[in-house]
């Protein structure tokens, strides 16, 4: 095993209560630093992901019938700072990952989570989550486009409504600008989306 100096104790944001109010339902805790099992390491955080994915954790979406405390957070970048046994990880590497609980100082990652990146610039913290959710979504615009549907893509700005709209969507909604609930009835009655 490889690895720098750590801490005994660490600060891990953790859910007390179940609901989507983050600050009302958290507290910050000191708890030990975990060790590494073989082919996992240890990760000192260096930024984490902040999203609506957060707030769906908290209020139990994603863990139905898991009941507080448990830790906070759901992607993370940071640096290795001890390798368990066969771990291929590498002390002084930076990594990204999703992982219930990322929301601590330091954290272990099972090898086969942890994305090697470059540095650990919080850009490549897009990857696991909205890379993920972004291309996910363009394939299914496209397969449903492949599929005969009529495409329907919302978006935030007319340049995204373009390359919604070079990529099949018949009709793209900018909700900065028009509202989806508005647009749907009036272009869209439910005879027409029942038929369909």
């Amino acid at each position: 095993m490889a690895s720098r100096a750590i801490p005994a104790q660490m600060r891990q944001i953790m859910v007390k209560k179940l609901g989507n109010k983050f600050r009302e339902v958290t507290e910050v805790v000191q708890v030990p630093v975990p060790k590494p099992g073989p082919k996992q390491a240890l990760v000192r955080t260096s930024y984490v992901a902040i999203n609506a994915s957060d707030i769906m954790f908290s209020s139990g979406f994603y863990t139905p019938g898991a009941q507080p405390p448990f830790p906070a957070g759901l992607e993370a970048i940071g640096e290795i700072v001890l390798a368990g046994e066969g771990s291929k990880l590498n002390v002084g590497q930076n990594v990204v990952f999703c992982k219930f609980g990322s929301f601590s100082e330091y954290l272990v990652v099972d090898d086969a989570i942890a994305v090697p990146v470059p540095t650990d610039d919080p850009v490549f913290l897009n990857l696991p989550i909205s890379g993920s959710t972004a291309s996910i979504a363009l394939e299914k615009v496209q397969l449903a486009k492949l599929a005969g549907c009529h495409v329907i893509g919302t978006c935030s700005t007319e340049e995204k409504a373009a390359f919604l709209k070079s990529i099949g969507c018949d009709r793209t909604v900018n909700y900065n600008k028009e509202s989806l609930s508005d647009v749907l009835p009036k272009e869209y009655p439910v005879k027409l989306i029942a038929e369909t």
